[in-house]
């Protein structure tokens, strides 16, 4: 196992009443790194990051943690349990203010009322809830119940944070504050965190790695035409600049890093440049030809990898094979800045 392997796992079974809910091949979860877990309800997600949350055992496989055999007898769970805080997708808060559900937590580990009033007071402005601090729980909204639950994770200074849905059905001020404390939480703490969800675009955007769920099993899935990037703005044109150099003109008002994503069915291939109002126009190579259900996915690379879905007479009326120059284009409204 490599130094910053958090988790391994391999031959993973989880069932409940006979069913088997999880039946994992293999995972390896990083340190410092950001991964979504993604699927369906009823998928396993949650099932998943309790047996990483040492919660629940599997029924049978292999399970490392940072090296040591987490099924073992002898491994303690208790001081693994201790690196990680787990937030519920409905967490539980105290009767009482804000910053007491945060100091009870504190006060097992010791330490003066001096020192857990710092630590509360810099997990609450973490999740801006500093001004909060001696309301009453029982008449906070669900974001601010959410934000507590975190700030409460965050006083244990846990090495890996895992979340269950951690954004459904919140306000967008909470979804933002979220949001960016997970990236600040990675990039300033190289902290670790997992989180499952089943929005698939908020994976796409804070995800390092994703790992899609399906009846239990990871599959392997990827949203075609979806790259990672920045926005910069030049002469009041907004254009998203791919890691490759490639440029694609965008309309939106924000700036740097970003994600994008162009429906693959508003995308035109053609073997010659056209002349028609798309601004988005690229020259590359047919890498992958694939039929289905009467259409034909072509992707072609352009230092980015675009992907059409064609009619079939349009395939064989331009008789593409693999390795055949082509262009793409595509309008800059068909651009979804996430």
């Amino acid at each position: 196992m490599q130094d910053n392997e958090v988790f391994k796992l391999s031959n993973i079974c989880a069932k409940y009443d006979k069913k088997r809910v999880l039946d994992i091949s293999s995972i390896t979860i990083k340190r410092g790194k950001i991964y979504a877990i993604v699927g369906p309800n009823g998928a396993g997600k949650t099932t998943l990051l309790y047996i990483l949350g040492m919660l629940k055992e599997p029924t049978s496989g292999n399970l490392y943690f940072y090296g040591d055999d987490g099924l073992s007898s002898t491994f303690n769970k208790l001081v693994a349990r201790r690196k990680m805080s787990l937030i519920l997708q409905e967490p539980y808060l105290f009767s009482g203010a804000v910053y007491k559900n945060i100091e009870y937590v504190l006060a097992f580990n010791g330490g003066n009322s001096q020192q857990r009033d710092k630590i509360v007071d810099d997990v609450l402005k973490l999740v801006r809830m500093n001004n909060h601090r001696l309301n009453d729980c029982r008449k906070l909204s669900g974001g601010e119940v959410k934000r507590v639950a975190i700030a409460r994770a965050l006083a244990m200074k846990p090495d890996i944070l895992l979340l269950d849905e951690p954004t459904a059905n919140l306000d967008k001020e909470t979804v933002e504050i979220i949001e960016s404390l997970i990236i600040r939480l990675r990039d300033e703490q190289r902290c670790t965190i997992i989180f499952t969800t089943h929005n698939y675009t908020f994976a796409m955007k804070l995800g390092d790695e994703i790992i899609f769920l399906e009846n239990g099993k990871v599959v392997n899935r990827y949203c075609e035409n979806t790259f990672r990037g920045k926005i910069e703005s030049k002469n009041n044109v907004s254009w998203f600049i791919h890691s490759s150099g490639l440029q694609i003109e965008v309309v939106t008002n924000r700036t740097g890093t970003a994600v994008v994503s162009v429906n693959p069915n508003e995308v035109i291939v053609s073997t010659e440049p056209i002349s028609s109002s798309a601004r988005n126009n690229f020259r590359g190579k047919i890498v992958k030809l694939e039929e289905q259900n009467g259409y034909v996915k072509v992707a072609v690379d352009c230092g980015a990898e675009f992907n059409a879905i064609i009619t079939r007479h349009s395939y064989l009326d331009m008789d593409l094979h693999l390795g055949q120059e082509v262009y793409v284009t595509f309008k800059v409204s068909v651009v979804d800045v996430i």
